[in-house]
């Protein structure tokens, strides 16, 4: 059933005045409940500045909410949702605080048709996923900071002294700088084995896994270990610091193939000499997917 109101009026209803009182009194007497919930809901500060609602609105998953948002408020001859995902993002630039009246006021169009049930699960979903942000951020906050030399330090006591990584930056093409990569190779074993090519989780670094560089190499295995710029934990401390975005879909799968793949090609032309071309990939978390995809084997379900 559609329920012809005008923009005003809804904003009327949460402030409580001119004929709203009126408006309030039609709806109850004809069950039109979501509408009153709905006013609860108009001037939540959906997006704020200091917070990280525009950083997550800029990641793949805030460009789902856009899309859903754009399937919710509905515009004749705008069957893609471009007028409302233009809207939200001129919105999101010029005020420090957008709530969804906002939106609906600085639509250029006489007539929308709101989705109800669906613009209140968005808006429920959203609120809460931003507390959990902000929880998680205190959380974070509240981590005393440990010394950054000591983790390195208790490595480098560990290491075996005829294992020395070396770090060796390759030129790439779709990088500005080259990758930085680095190897583990033991003096004492013979170079027989098959390279091991690692890499990282989301938000991973080198230095998480050298223990396992350290350990493998001991025992004759060379590894490779690859820093993703742009996936790494600068990449999500710049997100956490509120300087940048989440990083999307081109960091997370995109660049990363083509490092893995510039890494390949470097091994095959005897760039970390070895003559036998052949390797093993491995990786945690988001590594150990970039090896299925890079080999054609997309998980499966189950």
């Amino acid at each position: 059933m559609s329920i012809p109101i005008e923009i005003e009026q809804l904003s009327e209803l949460v402030t409580n005045k001119g004929n709203s009182t009126e408006i309030i009194g039609w709806l109850k007497k004809n069950k039109f409940q979501r509408v009153l919930e709905l006013s609860k809901y108009l001037e939540f500060p959906i997006f704020k500045e200091g917070d990280f609602s525009k950083q997550i609105l800029r990641s793949w998953i805030g460009r789902k909410v856009l899309s859903e948002m754009s399937n919710t408020i509905i515009i004749p001859d705008d069957k893609d949702g471009i007028q409302v995902f233009n809207t939200i993002e001129e919105l999101i630039e010029t005020k420090s605080k957008v709530t969804t009246l906002d939106i609906l006021k600085s639509l250029p169009n006489q007539e929308i048709t709101l989705d109800i049930d669906n613009l209140i699960t968005i808006i429920s979903s959203w609120k809460k996923k931003l507390s959990e942000q902000q929880n998680l951020v205190k959380k974070l906050n509240s981590i005393n900071i440990i010394d950054k030399n000591y983790s390195y330090i208790f490595r480098e006591e560990n290491i075996d002294k005829d294992i020395k990584p070396i770090k060796m930056p390759l030129k790439v093409k779709h990088r500005n700088k080259p990758l930085s990569i680095e190897l583990w190779m033991s003096k004492k074993q013979n170079f027989n084995k098959e390279l091991i090519i690692f890499m990282p989780g989301l938000g991973g670094d080198i230095d998480n896994f050298r223990w396992l560089g350290s350990k493998l190499s001991k025992i004759g295995w060379p590894v490779v270990f690859i820093e993703h710029k742009g996936s790494d934990s600068e990449a999500l401390k710049s997100f956490m610091e509120g300087d940048e975005a989440l990083p999307g879909g081109a960091d997370f799968y995109l660049y990363r193939l083509k490092d893995l793949n510039a890494v390949i090609n470097a091994q095959k032309n005897g760039f970390f000499g070895k003559d036998n071309d052949s390797y093993i990939l491995m990786g945690h978390s988001l590594g150990s997917l970039i090896a299925f995809l890079h080999e054609g084997s997309p998980p499966k379900k189950g």
